[in-house]
């Protein structure tokens, strides 16, 4: 059943286009990182990520808030970069409320949702009236995979308030 003429396909790629140059990530100043965080490829990002996890924790937020500051609200991909540092902060559990706020009202729903999923993982360090005040908001939005994650989030809360105000709640 295996075409024994042709072989075992190793590798497929576009005919006439280079392969991707992988990034030098290890090692590497957490400001240089920080920018490593607008490629294109998830896989660049994502071990940006995992580096900078392993890095100092106050290192990380200094530089990061520093990069936060410099990004330009104009840049297309700005709510994108956004979630990118919110999602570093995550992976030092960190909280940056203010961030986190910004991007539950972004434009694009994809950075909104997001972020609903976001404050879901950070339902015990975000008071409980704050956070059902967020849910409320996302629950209502215009966007059905923002509503999905802020209900999904609510299924998470353990106060006994926390579907009211969800259109369908009984």
């Amino acid at each position: 059943g295996r075409d024994h003429y042709h072989g075992r396909i190793w590798r497929i790629t576009y005919k006439g286009r280079p392969l991707v140059e992988p990034a030098r990530i290890a090692g590497q100043p957490i400001p240089k990182l920080l920018e490593l965080l607008r490629t294109y490829e998830d896989r660049t990002r994502e071990r940006v990520r995992a580096e900078l996890r392993d890095r100092d924790r106050f290192e990380v937020k200094k530089e990061l808030d520093r990069w936060v500051g410099r990004l330009d609200e104009g840049d297309a991909e700005y709510e994108h970069l956004l979630l990118e540092a919110l999602w570093v902060y995550q992976g030092h559990n960190l909280v940056d409320e203010r961030l986190l706020e910004r991007l539950l009202h972004a434009r694009d729903h994809r950075a909104r949702a997001a972020a609903t999923r976001a404050l879901r993982n950070y339902r015990e360090r975000i008071p409980t009236d704050q956070a059902l005040a967020y849910y409320r908001g996302q629950v209502n939005d215009v966007h059905p995979q923002v509503r999905l994650e802020a209900v999904v989030a609510l299924r998470h809360v353990k106060d006994p308030g926390a579907a009211d105000g969800v259109p369908g709640a009984f």
